[in-house]
């Protein structure tokens, strides 16, 4: 796909109108989807009918088959130019079930990581790196590459918080084979969570273009669904030097969702909760956080928890032996463990009990004026229990970035995952 760069609209599809809410139209109308900057995905459209002002909702069909329902966005009356937005995204604007070969997509707001496979372009009268990953697994590789301009993208995207085109990606069978639309929604939607885990904030993709063994574009699906703003937030794995981590781990996310349906569904909704968690208020952050420790381990036992929720969560994490005390690293816990005499079996004990204290309307006194840095605090451990206990069950031994890592506490930025053993 052509490099785009962050200030443009990205085309998508140009197609046809040719039949508004089951009346024709006598002479099609031109269409075109755009996405734009702020991740607003509208039709532009020319010569709409005049009735539709009064509509608040109409469906659309397109000359290629596609159907879909819209409102009106915006018109300019005199001209009856305006444009219309679809109410449901992703949608799939060929509807065609042809076999695939290959898969070509923007990624929206991934971070540049840089390693072993960056590759050096010519950039006016200099060299410059840009990331470059590829995943090679038994039967596909996917690669994705940093968009020329992804330092300029990078730095503006950080400035305004804001959304845009930081890779394009590409997925192909490595025997060449052809394969199903429903495995390309399947690798697709376990590629886009995996980059959202490793990001720790949503990513998405938002036009993928499906072609078949000639080369022709046979199947497109539009639609970024929500994308969380640039930060500067923790994030798991998208550091430097983590290119071949991503490499590595990917084939292991995979292997983990295809486990079993229920691991599949298990698996994506905790990383669902897992992502909200980082762009919540602290507070609702602490109760998603609780939300996707008990889905996983249920999970684990097999059943839903019937008495102590801490007690239910520690004992999944007992059994897939992870670590569940509170780190000499979370001083803030610690003080206000000792201050306030609290008698907490380990950091889940304590995770547990601040989400109490939040959701119940009789709150224990001690946990009456809890601060920003103790709630602040707990979120970061939650999270760091979550990101253990899936990379436990990937079968992950490597380097991760370590959340609970700072400047104050010394403790290592990359360090192996606590299972595993030095070399």
């Amino acid at each position: 796909m052509q490099q785009k760069k962050y200030n443009q609209s990205l085309p998508l599809l140009e197609t046809r109108i040719v039949e508004i809410d089951s009346r024709a139209v006598d002479i099609p109308i031109c269409f075109e989807f755009l996405l734009f900057p702020q991740a607003i995905v509208i039709g532009d459209a020319d010569g709409l009918p005049p009735e539709l002002l009064n509509e608040e909702k109409f469906g659309v069909v397109l000359a290629n088959g596609a159907r879909f329902d819209a409102i009106l966005a915006s018109t300019n009356l005199g001209t009856l130019e305006g444009s219309i937005a679809p109410l449901s995204q992703p949608l799939t604007v060929i509807n065609q079930e042809s076999l695939l070969t290959e898969l070509n997509f923007p990624v929206l707001n991934f971070p540049p990581v840089l390693g072993k496979q960056s590759k050096w372009i010519n950039a006016e009268n200099s060299q410059i790196k840009i990331p470059h990953i590829q995943i090679n697994m038994p039967h596909w590789r996917i690669e994705i590459s940093g968009v020329n301009s992804i330092w300029d993208v990078s730095k503006k995207l950080r400035r305004d918080r804001s959304v845009g085109v930081t890779y394009n990606g590409r997925i192909t069978c490595l025997n060449q084979s052809e394969f199903t639309v429903e495995k390309a929604e399947s690798l697709l939607t376990a590629f886009k969570y995996f980059l959202s885990f490793a990001r720790s904030a949503s990513c998405s993709f938002p036009l993928v273009e499906g072609k078949d063994r000639e080369g022709n574009i046979s199947w497109v699906k539009w639609g970024s669904g929500y994308v969380a703003p640039w930060n500067n937030q923790q994030s798991l794995l998208a550091y430097l030097g983590c290119d071949d981590t991503l490499s590595d781990l990917f084939p292991k996310f995979w292997n983990l969702l295809n486990s079993g349906e229920d691991w599949r569904r298990t698996a994506l909704s905790a990383i669902d909760w897992y992502l909200l968690s980082s762009n919540s208020a602290v507070e609702v952050g602490i109760i998603l956080i609780q939300v996707s420790l008990e889905l996983l381990a249920s999970q684990v036992l097999g059943k839903g928890p019937d008495g102590s929720t801490g007690k239910f969560i520690r004992k999944a994490f007992c059994e897939l032996k992870l670590p569940t005390c509170i780190p000499a690293s979370c001083k803030e816990l610690t003080a206000f463990q000792q201050i306030n005499s609290c008698y907490w079996e380990d950091g889940l004990h304590a995770l547990v009990e601040f989400r109490n204290s939040i959701v119940h309307a009789k709150k224990k006194k001690v946990y009456a004026n809890l601060s920003l840095r103790h709630k602040s605090e707990v979120l970061t451990l939650g999270q760091w229990f979550i990101e253990m206990f899936l990379l436990k069950k990937m079968d992950y031994r490597g380097k991760y970035h370590n959340r609970l890592a700072t400047r104050e506490n010394g403790l290592e930025n990359y360090p192996l995952v606590p299972w595993a053993k030095p070399v």
